[in-house]
């Protein structure tokens, strides 16, 4: 058991990690059990719930990096909308009327030097 000594008792980690703690614990658990069992897609509902911006990125790349998974991310983080994370044809605004790639949302072209967050919250995407 790995834990934190406090006078006479020990006081296991787990009791004492904050909510994205234990999450990243749990995601490189995942990490580990995709790449061991070879799984070939991965659905995840609002992923980085409990995670600064900088870390959501990382763990993007993270599992773009896994060879032959195919994955789905849900965010409501508009910080993760750049083209060094993702293609604008491989992000997509979900609403209760459509869902739509982010490239079909807009008359612009959208280059690689583009802020795409910066347009989004613009007003250049027809939500």
């Amino acid at each position: 058991m790995i834990g934190v000594r406090f006078k006479d008792a020990v006081v296991p980690f787990s009791t004492l990690m904050s909510t994205g703690t234990n999450d990243l614990r749990l995601f490189y658990s995942l990490m580990i059990w995709l790449e061991q069992a070879n799984v070939k897609f991965l659905f995840m509902d609002d992923f980085d719930v409990n995670y600064h911006f900088g870390l959501a990125e990382r763990i993007i790349k993270e599992l773009s990096a896994i060879p032959n998974l195919q994955t789905i991310l849900s965010t409501h983080n508009t910080y993760l909308m750049s083209n060094r994370i993702t293609r604008p044809d491989c992000t997509f605004i979900v609403s209760s009327k459509r869902i739509v790639s982010l490239s079909n949302a807009t008359d612009k072209e959208l280059r690689e030097e583009h802020n795409i967050e910066k347009l989004y919250r613009g007003g250049h995407f027809n939500n």
